[in-house]
This record gives structure tokens, sequence and C-alpha cells, in this order.
């Protein structure tokens, strides 16, 4: 069973979980109106306030790239021997900031760092919604940190959303079979809980 619609509300941390290839990165893209540029077709409709932004128009896009939606990746690094990833990450997310962005499309943003420096970007993204209202697609394939991090999580495979729920309950009794398999293949995930090994088979 498909979930047709993904909702994302105002100071909220959606988490979109799925294995690599699931398409959870190119849903941040294709929010942010960048899919075609890898060749991707975007349909349906993907609104923000009402305002359709499917085949919006380039121009239109420079208005709403940064200032409404920004966006940080894996690895935002271009000068790597300048910047350390959690340092990248930081002025990532403080450029988001300084442009008031009502959306932030996260897209594995910690997966590439040691546990400490994860901790401190987990920490400034979940204060950022708490004291500017920011919302926050949070896109990971470690489901102790969506655990940990999320209200929401969303589950995909195959460029659709099998199943949709409030983190704890839906990592601690998912029903979808392809979410057990996923929440069975992290040893003694606990939702919730920091110290919860991570990781799903890639």
């Amino acid at each position: 069973m498909w979930i047709e619609a993904l909702d994302l509300w105002p100071g909220e941390i959606l988490g979109l979980a799925g294995e690599s290839g699931s398409g959870k990165s190119m849903t941040a893209l294709s929010v942010l109106g960048l899919a075609g540029m890898l060749g991707a077709q975007v349909e349906g409709s993907i609104r923000l306030d009402g305002r359709e932004l499917v085949n919006l128009p380039e121009e239109e896009w420079r208005s709403i790239r940064g200032r409404r939606i920004a966006m940080i990746f894996q690895s935002p690094v271009r000068y790597p021997h300048q910047l350390s990833g959690g340092q990248a990450q930081r002025v990532a997310i403080a450029m988001a900031l300084a442009l008031r962005s009502d959306v932030l499309l996260a897209d594995e943003p910690t997966s590439a760092l040691d546990a400490t420096v994860q901790a401190g970007i987990l920490e400034l993204i979940d204060r950022l919604r708490r004291e500017h209202g920011m919302a926050v697609l949070f896109i990971s394939h470690d489901l102790a940190v969506l655990a940990e991090l999320c209200d929401r999580v969303a589950v995909m495979r195959e460029g659709r959303i099998v199943e949709e729920g409030p983190a704890a309950e839906l990592l601690s009794r998912p029903r979808d079979p392809y979410t057990r398999a996923l929440v069975g293949a992290v040893p003694r995930l606990g939702a919730g809980s920091a110290s919860a090994p991570g990781g799903t088979p890639e």
C-alpha cells in the first residue's frame, strides 16, 4: 500500500528513511526544483504554502531556493583542506538560518561525521526548528538517528512512501514488511534512544 501524499509542517522534523537507491535524495532535489538537472522527470504536485512548485519557471525558483527552501548535503565541502566535515555542515546550516529559510532539506548531513560532531549537528538542527519554526526534512538510512531526532518518519521504497507515522511508534511497531525488514536489520534499535546502534545494509 502506497501513501499518496506527504506533509511537512512548520517546526517539525520529518525523517525520510530507506535503502540507497530508494529515491530519498531525488525527492529532496525534486522539492528544490533540481531533479531535472539529473535527467529526472517530476510528476504530481509539490506545494509550498499552497503554491505549486512543479514546472515552476527557473526565474521564479531564484526567489525560493535558499530564501524559502535550503538544502544541506552529505558532503558540502569544495575545499576539504580548509574545513572539516562538521565545520562545513555548520556553515551550510548557518547559511540557511541567515536566509531565514522556511524549509531545510538535510540529505544525510551526519553520515560522514564522527559521533561527537554528529551529535552537535543534530542538536543544532533541533534547536533551529524549536527557536525559528523551521520545517526540516531529514534524510537518512540511519534509523537510530531518525528515532532520536524526528517527530515523524516516512519510509521510502522504489520512489514511493510505504509507511509513515510518529517516529517512536513506527520504529518500534512497524506495520509494512519493508519497514520491518529495515528495523530488523538494526540490532537492539530503541526509538528515542541516542545510544542505539545505527545503519542499515546499503
